[in-house]
């Protein structure tokens, strides 16, 4: 299957980090950039860079072979010591809808995904940006309400508790 980088998309919604552990540009530290490529059926799937190299998230929701169902997206990554957190969505194949959420990646080969919860549980959501502060994880994003109105806010998860969704005033007051 050819694939091609979507690179508009990754210099817009890419996010770069970077982790001091001896590797990459021999100054010690990493360079880690979110993004996503597109099959030739305009499929996305995400994924990251570690100095260059491509790494494939495979979808929380349906794994195998990179088609429709197995769309993912990957827009922002944050690296706190050695643990590298990647914010995105999946398909959910099951639901027809796209799943917000992030990858954890602590010393595994396989990223741990945690799942946001929706204001709509038939609407779509994703997470836009990700950022660690100590130990607890901030994603924000959006949620499409029960009203299909796109709704930005951010979700809080310091891995006691189900992360709490935090909804953002509108600018425009509506």
């Amino acid at each position: 299957m050819k694939r091609l980088v979507y690179i508009l998309l990754a210099v817009i919604v890419c996010s770069l980090g970077a982790c001091d552990n001896g590797g990459g540009d021999g100054g010690g530290k990493s360079v880690y950039i979110a993004g996503d490529v597109m099959d030739e059926n305009y499929y996305n799937f995400g994924g990251y860079w570690k100095d260059g190299t491509w790494i494939l998230l495979q979808n929380a929701y349906s794994t195998g072979s990179l088609t429709y169902e197995t769309q993912s997206s990957a827009s922002s990554i944050a690296v706190s010591a050695s643990t590298v957190y990647i914010g995105g969505s999946c398909f959910n194949s099951t639901t027809s809808k796209w799943m917000s959420g992030y990858w954890v990646l602590n010393g595994s080969k396989t990223p741990t995904w945690v799942e946001l919860a929706k204001l709509a549980s038939n609407k779509d959501a994703g997470v836009q940006s990700i950022t660690i502060d100590g130990g607890t994880v901030y994603a924000g994003g959006y949620c499409i309400n029960s009203s299909s109105v796109s709704v930005a806010g951010y979700w809080v998860s310091d891995g006691s508790a189900t992360p709490a969704w935090v909804e953002l005033a509108n600018p425009n007051g509506s």
